[in-house]
């Protein structure tokens, strides 16, 4: 048998649960708090060690630069577009769209643009990839696939086929070296197609 209840006595029932269920829904809350317990310090230690590995192996540089002076007095400016280091090596970074200025001397400069590189900075060199393009101001253009260049002095090395272009001249070579004089040194082969006409007096 149902029996019904009053609406007087219905709305302070209904006002007793509005003001009751709050304040036990806060003391459930509350002895769960004081039941958890303290949290384990090995515990926060592993998942903080996770947390440094995972954010190493993405971890990424937003255009890098950095500039110096090499052994000969040259200055060396060195920026890329993004670059991040390698797994297990500290002290190499792979960069991506390079990007190099040497001021040889006062007024003569060689603008070095590559698609990637490897920087070794405990080494000290730079092996530039994915076409590199050598422009200096007195008019020279140097292309090769690859280039190893120093970092503390000026030196470079081309393994493979290199195409150099200038006023009235176009050389090409199977393998190239730079020196500290800024000494070109061609082997493997050499073509040299040479135009005096082409070159304005």
């Amino acid at each position: 048998m149902l029996t019904r209840i009053a609406p007087d006595r219905y709305s302070a029932v209904i006002a007793w649960v509005k003001i009751t269920l709050p304040l036990v829904a806060i003391g459930v809350l509350s002895t769960l708090f004081l039941f958890a317990g303290r949290p384990d310090p090995e515990d926060a230690l592993v998942l903080a060690d996770i947390d440094i590995a995972e954010l190493a192996d993405e971890q990424r540089l937003g255009r890098p630069r950095f500039a110096g002076l090499l052994e000969g007095g040259q200055a060396l400016r060195f920026s890329a577009e993004r670059a991040a280091p390698l797994a297990d090596a500290t002290d190499l970074f792979a960069a991506e769209d390079v990007s190099v200025r040497l001021t040889l001397a006062p007024g003569l400069e060689a603008l070095i643009d590559a698609g990637g590189a490897l920087v070794d900075m405990s080494g000290q060199t730079a092996q530039l990839s994915g076409g590199v393009i050598i422009r200096r101001t007195d008019g020279l253009r140097l292309e090769t696939a690859q280039l190893t260049m120093g970092l503390s002095e000026l030196r470079a090395q081309s393994d493979g086929q290199v195409v150099v272009e200038g006023p009235g001249l176009t050389l090409e070579a199977g393998a190239m070296q730079i020196n500290q004089a800024e000494q070109m040194h061609f082997t493997e082969w050499v073509r040299v197609v040479y135009d005096p006409a082409s070159v304005e007096e």
